[in-house]
């Protein structure tokens, strides 16, 4: 009876380590905010979605299961200076998905680890353009009415690039690469598995108070 109990337990919960790709930077960049590239690391910034998030795994059976949010949103800073990569930091954790439909329920996001967009983009140079990169993303979704019911954590990378024209984070991880892959899963009416890719795709409008952000 006693092992009955203990394998039923680990059934309900499982949490298995799924490695995720390493992601390299590019050289680094001149950073400017406000037009100047003198080395600070504190220009505060914030970046909220201009629409809805897609959020969507393919499980094991090939099943899409869309997990759609209508709301993310991010505190953090902008770093300038002349030998910069990562650009932008996002270090607050916090319930950064809001208005999320999961199995089992209405759900939000929380990131668990900070997220950081890391250029890639060669294409930097003193006129406006769109950086390609990618941004980190470590976060769990619940259930909020019971955590119980669906619960299951995301980890690795999206690709993502800056729109210096807009001031838009654009996340773009489609394909269901594996860049960004289900690394836990509890109860979810079974229908996601530990190593499902995960598609996440969302416009971001970063504002500083201290000016635009300009990459070169």
């Amino acid at each position: 009876m006693k092992i009955r109990h203990i394998a039923a337990a680990m059934a309900a919960t499982l949490v298995v380590a799924v490695p995720t790709a390493a992601f390299a930077g590019g050289s680094p960049y001149i950073v400017s905010v406000g037009g100047s590239a003198v080395g600070a690391s504190g220009h505060p910034i914030t970046a909220s979605s201009t629409g809805a998030v897609q959020v969507s795994a393919r499980n094991l059976s090939s099943t899409v299961v869309n997990m759609n949010c209508t709301w993310a949103a991010m505190t953090g800073t902008v770093t300038s200076g002349t030998a910069v990569n990562p650009v932008l930091s996002f270090p607050a954790l916090a319930t950064n998905f809001t208005g999320c439909s999961v199995p089992g329920g209405p759900a939000t996001g929380t990131r668990l680890s900070p997220s950081h967009f890391v250029g890639t983009g060669t294409n930097a140079t003193t006129s406006i353009e769109t950086v390609a990169g990618h941004l980190s993303v470590h976060a769990t979704f619940s259930v909020t009415a019971n955590p119980n019911v669906c619960s299951f954590t995301i980890d690795g990378h999206a690709r993502a690039s800056f729109d210096e024209a807009t001031q838009r984070l654009i996340l773009n991880e489609s394909g269901y690469t594996g860049n960004l892959v289900v690394t836990s899963v509890r109860g979810c009416l079974g229908r996601l598995q530990v190593g499902n890719p995960v598609n996440l795709i969302t416009a971001l409008d970063v504002l500083s108070p201290d000016g635009l952000i300009d990459l070169s």
